[in-house]
């Protein structure tokens, strides 16, 4: 008797360890109240300026959240107030030049949430005559501010170059800007320069690889033939790292090895020799697998269609290539798999996140689903749209994702705890 009286305790105590470590962990795996934060800052901000600079904030979460479009909503709405209070202001005081260098930053990073998405280049071309303005307010104000204190043409000299457009922390995204938009000798000019300035050397060495890369690239493609041919697949080759499915999302295009190579495709369909740029087009494919890997079953559909949206122009070009050489060795096969690609990565209809939900019993997965749905179906949510309204269904969204990456974290180690049990 005394045994099984001791033995029932052993088991309450144990039960009662699984319920406190389940509680414990399922705590640990409760979505961020970042994005609380930053809307409770942006109600109290107490002018323009401020409401500008935590909107820029919001607008930064949510490029790491993985929502461009919102992303992009808060980062034009923070620009065009902030616009509106420099255009207002006569330059008196370093606070006011640290506007201008926000204002500049807000530019860089909406040009950036642009660079990838081809149907952009119009909306990138803008953004690059608006930089060029907000680099010249800051210069402008920059060069004032030294010459009012008694700097000699001599000293300001420096100071000029220092500042010119664009700055070393910027080279990286206005040379994709160019590379995206075919100006070669718009990157050769810019890193060239660049390159014999002291400040080089203060950006991070893979960073300075790729620009290095980049440069090479610039100079061979405008030449591009099928005797440079090996030189541009040796290049995209040293050019290449494993990036996951997030980051492709967050940089809202595909690393530049996957552009360097279909540019060596294009050369070969152009020269006439389909079958080499099948082997290249090919390679692109396997890239694309290797790319995507075993993540793609756990993303959101609204992360499954921003993923559609950087690849599609590549499965495209693929699919037109393979009908329009069908009748060589091989384009068929090539063709037929590539559309099978296409659906088993894009069209399917049950992924791994919602199978999971269907099937589950627990109840944290099944209380956050039903938190999401209540935000979902919110009536705000279907309100015309005011200046307010947009800021509260921006929140909403927030709130939304925060609990669907607290959700998908939770399924993610849950799949991966059954995978090793079997």
């Amino acid at each position: 008797m005394v045994l099984k009286r001791q033995w029932l305790m052993f088991v309450e105590v144990i039960l009662l360890f699984c319920m406190v470590h389940n509680i414990y962990a399922q705590a640990k795996e409760a979505p961020s109240n970042k994005g609380t934060e930053h809307f409770r800052k942006l109600e109290l901000a107490h002018d323009s300026t401020q409401y500008a600079h935590e909107l820029f904030s919001i607008a930064q979460y949510c490029r790491r959240l993985g929502m461009y479009e919102e992303s992009k909503i808060a980062a034009e709405q923070a620009d065009k107030i902030l616009w509106q209070v420099l255009k207002n202001k006569t330059p008196k005081s370093k606070e006011d030049y640290a506007l201008y260098e926000e204002e500049l930053d807000m530019q860089i990073f909406l040009m950036d949430l642009s660079i990838g998405r081809k149907d952009c280049y119009p909306v990138l071309s803008a953004r690059n005559m608006t930089l060029d303005a907000a680099t010249t307010g800051v210069l402008a104000y920059t060069m004032y501010d030294y010459a009012r204190n008694g700097a000699s043409p001599k000293e300001l000299r420096p100071i000029y170059k220092q500042l010119e457009f664009p700055r070393p922390e910027q080279l990286n995204v206005i040379t994709r800007y160019y590379w995206e938009t075919g100006k070669t000798d718009q990157i050769v000019k810019e890193i060239n320069k660049a390159q014999r300035k002291t400040a080089w050397n203060s950006l991070p060495d893979h960073e300075r690889s790729i620009l290095s890369r980049r440069l090479e690239n610039a100079c061979l493609l405008p030449s591009l033939s099928l005797t440079t041919l090996s030189e541009c697949l040796r290049i995209a080759k040293s050019m290449y790292y494993p990036v996951s499915v997030g980051e492709v999302l967050y940089e809202q295009k595909l690393p530049e090895y996957f552009s360097m190579y279909r540019e060596a495709a294009r050369t070969c369909v152009n020269h006439k020799k389909p079958l080499y740029a099948l082997k290249i087009y090919k390679l692109i494919e396997r890239l694309i697998i290797k790319t995507i890997g075993d993540d793609l079953q756990f993303l959101l559909r609204s992360e499954q269609h921003e993923l559609w949206e950087i690849m599609k122009p590549y499965f495209e070009e693929m699919q037109t290539f393979a009908y329009e050489n069908r009748l060589l060795e091989g384009m068929v096969p090539f063709l037929h798999s590539n559309r099978l690609l296409m659906n088993e990565l894009f069209t399917g209809t049950s992924f791994q996140y919602y199978r999971y939900l269907s099937d589950t019993d627990s109840r944290y997965i099944l209380n956050t689903q039903s938190q999401i749905d209540s935000i979902t179906f919110n009536k705000d949510s279907f309100r015309n749209q005011t200046a307010q309204d947009t800021i509260k269904r921006l929140q909403n969204r927030v709130a939304r994702r925060e609990l669907e990456k607290a959700l998908i974290n939770r399924i993610k180690k849950r799949g991966i705890t059954s995978t090793s049990q079997n």
